[in-house]
């Protein structure tokens, strides 16, 4: 289930991508920085929500970095830029993404993904030649 919410989320930004690609293209110099950074941004976070989706215990960190993300997004929008173009839509979108990863995350145990990671970690480095 955990997969499938996360492949969901990955579908989610490619079309995001593809209809902003619009946006980039008529952006007026003021505003084309802003536009490029996000339509690429929906590029990393389709793979970041991939590469959970396929391996979800094996990225420590990435899970949370996501939900911070999506998470301080909505609420910085809803809470000081609700009267920007476009920032109500994407308050609620990134809420709502905010909401499924974490409900993901709950569901693959994701917070063990750290147990794991610290098992993997060289304890002491070996001696030098």
């Amino acid at each position: 289930m955990a997969s499938g919410l996360l492949l969901l989320a990955a579908l989610g930004a490619v079309y995001a991508f593809g209809t902003s690609i619009t946006a980039v293209r008529t952006a007026g110099p003021e505003a084309v920085v802003a536009e490029s950074w996000r339509l690429f941004g929906l590029l990393v976070f389709a793979g970041i929500f991939l590469l959970l989706a396929v391996r979800p215990r094996l990225y420590p960190g990435i899970w949370e970095l996501a939900i911070f993300h999506k998470a301080v997004t909505a609420t910085y929008l809803f809470a000081f830029a609700s009267d920007a173009p476009d920032a109500t839509g994407t308050a609620i979108a990134d809420g709502v993404l905010a909401v499924v990863i974490i409900v993901a995350y709950l569901l693959v145990r994701a917070d063990r993904n750290w147990e794991g990671f610290r098992d993997r970690q060289p304890t002491e480095e070996k001696s030098v030649r």
